[in-house]
């Protein structure tokens, strides 16, 4: 995983993609959900990665499945090393 794909991974989510993922796991498209919310689809597609990286899951079903089951979330990244103390 690259720098960026890890940046987000195990932030809290937004009202905004609690929003998202709800209508994701309802089975709702982009487009239905852009509509329903008002954004555009490409909107939706942003909320939806970040979404995706936050819960530590690659596809849509996998933040679905999570919304079942929230024990079968990843466990969080490990926090970074702090930087050395200098001496």
């Amino acid at each position: 995983m690259s720098t960026s794909e890890s940046e987000g991974a195990g932030e809290p989510l937004t009202p905004r993609e609690h929003q998202v993922l709800r209508l994701v796991g309802e089975g709702r498209s982009t487009k239905e959900i852009a509509r329903e919310l008002g954004i555009t689809r490409a909107t939706v597609r942003c909320h939806v990665q970040r979404t995706l990286t936050k819960l530590g899951v690659a596809t849509r079903l996998q933040a679905a499945a999570l919304m079942i089951n929230p024990a079968a979330a990843p466990p969080p990244p490990p926090p970074p090393n702090p930087p050395p103390k200098p001496t």
